[in-house]
């Protein structure tokens, strides 16, 4: 009678590896990774659907020639209603909780959480800092380092007055980001995170502008923690 040997059973610690590498395999699928969405905006799609659509480049590029006026003279004009604004007052009466706009284009709104530092902002009175500014999520100079520069005007113009782009967001933050993308700046407010990262996603595939491999993986990476803290708040 022949005897078949057993397998030998696995070292504890393997188990203990494969065990957790599991579970949070099983968070990081099941969790939501969304995060924290500000007044106005709508869920992105994952990084899975929009990553894959975009050129990944070795290092940011340094293209001569950028002027904030290659994207147009400042704001450009958007109705509300029967009045002509600016985009930048648009956004304002389109995200802020219970905007009203007077005669004059001036937005009044109620206390707002800044997505990027999820700190109070309001309109009347801010402090030091806490003016609301319209913030472009892909920025100009960036957009003209990853592919903008070989556009044409109308093209440009678009893309800084597009919905897509832009959200409210105080002065402070607005400078302290500056022109970064995600390998160098994310949100202070860990739970605006991901979905800051899957926005700038959604604007770079549309308008066809790489990100360096290192935004990349800071963009999924971002996705990760917040799907891993989201299970376990």
């Amino acid at each position: 009678m022949t005897h078949t040997q057993a397998a030998p059973h696995p070292p504890k610690w393997t188990v203990g590896l494969l065990t957790l590498s599991t579970l949070l395999l099983g968070i990081y699928t099941l969790a939501p990774t969304t995060g924290r969405i500000p007044p106005g905006q709508v869920p992105p799609p994952p990084l899975a659907e929009t990553l894959s659509s975009i050129t990944l480049v070795e290092q940011r590029p340094d293209i001569p020639g950028y002027h904030r006026n290659r994207f147009g003279e400042g704001w450009g004009g958007a109705h509300i209603g029967s009045l002509i604004c600016s985009t930048h007052e648009v956004m304002l009466a389109a995200q802020l909780p219970e905007a009203t706009i007077d005669e004059d284009c001036t937005v009044h709104a109620a206390a707002a959480r800044d997505p990027y530092s999820g700190q109070t902002m309001t309109t009347d009175n801010p402090g030091p800092g806490q003016r609301m500014e319209v913030d472009h999520i892909y920025p100009l100079s960036a957009a003209w380092d990853m592919g903008a520069s070989g556009w044409d005007r109308n093209t440009r113009i678009r893309f800084a007055n597009d919905p897509e782009n832009l959200v409210v967001v105080t002065a402070r933050q607005n400078r302290e980001k500056s022109d970064s993308l995600p390998a160098d700046w994310v949100p202070a407010d860990r739970w605006a995170r991901c979905w800051y990262v899957r926005r700038l996603a959604v604007v770079a595939r549309g308008y066809q502008l790489s990100l360096t491999a290192d935004d990349a993986s800071a963009m999924r990476r971002q996705c990760l923690l917040s799907g891993l803290a989201d299970a376990f708040r």
